[in-house]
């Protein structure tokens, strides 16, 4: 099946990765990565290579495996709390970190390379705690800090 330039273009969206930092990866220019999504450029030269496809759907699948751990995560601590409290009116919050500038993230060593790529796990995980009544809150990586 031939994969479209916008099949390429909404997965790495999806991950929440930038066409910067895709391209540093890829050990390519930002402006190939460009061409490969900009649907007026049709020449064969410019769609991403198998290699390019597998790097981008690795980076989806450790971020779904992300998303399924914090998931399952607030999933058997809402477990937990019921049935403590035997009550469906205290579910705890889940609370997800977001980084809001590229300085505090990359100052921590992050584990997932692209502040991108993290904000949008915490969003899809976010978007999956909802959908089993999980109350999510988001909080800076600062403010996490200082309630410590």
């Amino acid at each position: 099946m031939q994969r479209s330039k916008a099949d390429w273009k909404a997965l790495r969206e999806l991950i929440g990765i930038s066409t910067g930092s895709l391209a540093a990866l890829l050990h390519k220019n930002i402006a190939t990565i460009q061409y490969w999504e900009n649907p007026n450029d049709s020449a064969v030269r410019y769609h991403p290579s198998d290699h390019a496809w597998e790097v981008l759907e690795d980076l989806r699948a450790k971020q779904i495996n992300t998303v399924n751990k914090i998931v399952n995560l607030h999933v058997d601590k809402m477990n937990e709390a019921e049935a403590r409290q035997r009550s469906d009116q205290n579910i705890p919050v889940a609370k997800l970190t977001y980084y809001r500038n590229r300085a505090r993230y990359y100052g921590n060593k992050p584990e997932y390379g692209d502040i991108g790529i993290l904000n949008a796990t915490m969003r899809q995980a976010a978007m999956k705690l909802g959908e089993k009544g999980i109350p999510v809150e988001f909080e800076y990586d600062d403010e996490t800090e200082s309630e410590k």
